[in-house]
């Protein structure tokens, strides 16, 4: 055995040890090592009660089917990024029944250039861990938790030290955008770049129907229940309108008039979701999509020619404390919107 598989060796059986301290389980998503994090992981004895799965996606069109990586983040960014890795990790917990994952991309081999050791890390609940480690070749890697079901004790001493954690499940309804309109809101967005504060990534764009909160597995599987069971038509919004939350210094984007269809949309499910002990907003409901966070006041405008927007699926997410440039916010399921 070599030195490197010695090490990666005892890494896993140190995990391994974590993992079922937790009562928690694991999946890997790889790129450039091919499978070879799961094969040492599973070469440990007892690795049953912990690993759950793997997912190897060497191309990016696997990386696409099997992680649910978005197209324009493999274009803008590269398929050896912090973004991609991010996506890869909440894909892998999307698509897995693991309560933790690890995602691996990289330029591995004879040919990689060696890298500068950067680290951008923390240890504390909802922030993000990506390493880009000294060796020959170049690995960003992300790991992330499952959010929702039950509270997890602090990571063990020093195998978990230094993974994403997925923040308090902060769940919600929403309409997510499709590609095409999450471009044409990042391009008002940037053209709005001097009101200050920070621009959300254009995968995390949407438009919130009903917030929920912590959602333990009980509760989710109420809502997912009521989701399973809602019938709705879809609905088509005209984007036209920048205003702003001044107290919140929250600027968005959203329709100049509501459509009924929205309306009755938000209504409806408000309504079914008291079965699982939501309470309604008393706020008045304001379709909007927030474009930046801690931004200075402006004037609200209009968006000419409008942004014209059909959305088909009712999808329930939450909050995952994502990195700079990495997604914010995790799918968790979603519903085509049909008329019974």
């Amino acid at each position: 055995m070599k030195a490197d598989d010695q090490a990666l060796t005892q890494l896993a059986g140190q995990l391994g040890d974590c993992l079922r301290r937790q009562r928690a389980r694991v999946a890997f998503a790889e790129s450039c090592t091919g499978g070879w994090i799961a094969k040492v992981a599973t070469d440990v004895v007892g690795s049953s009660a912990w690993f759950e799965q793997g997912f190897v996606t060497y191309s990016n069109a696997a990386k696409q089917s099997m992680l649910g990586v978005q197209a324009e983040t493999l274009v803008e960014y590269g398929a050896v990024s912090a973004q991609t890795v991010a996506e890869m990790t909440a894909g892998a917990l999307q698509r897995s029944e693991a309560d933790w994952a690890v995602a691996v991309s990289g330029i591995a081999g004879p040919g990689a250039e060696l890298p500068t050791s950067r680290w951008a890390r923390s240890g504390s609940p909802g922030s993000s861990a990506v390493r880009q480690p000294r060796c020959s070749g170049t690995v960003l890697q992300a790991t992330g938790r499952r959010c929702g079901g039950r509270r997890w004790p602090a990571p063990c001493r020093g195998c978990c030290s230094g993974w994403l954690k997925m923040s308090n499940s902060r769940a919600f309804f929403a309409l997510w955008p499709d590609l095409e309109v999450r471009r044409q809101i990042a391009r008002v967005g940037r053209s709005l770049n001097g009101c200050g504060g920070r621009m959300l990534q254009p995968q995390d764009l949407h438009l919130t129907l009903c917030f929920l909160g912590d959602l333990d597995a009980q509760r989710r599987r109420c809502v997912e229940t009521v989701a399973d069971s809602f019938s709705a038509a879809p609905v088509v919004l005209q984007i036209d309108r920048i205003d702003q939350f001044p107290r919140a210094r929250i600027l968005w984007v959203g329709p100049l008039e509501s459509p009924p269809s929205l309306i009755t949309l938000h209504d409806r499910l408000s309504s079914a979701l008291q079965s699982c002990g939501f309470a309604p907003e008393t706020r008045a409901f304001t379709p909007h999509l927030t474009l930046y966070r801690k931004a200075q006041r402006v004037e609200p405008g209009r968006i000419d020619p409008p942004i014209r927007w059909q959305a088909e699926s009712l999808t329930l997410a939450c909050a995952v404390g994502g990195s700079s440039g990495a997604p914010s916010y995790r799918i968790l399921n979603e519903w085509s919107l049909r008329s019974l």
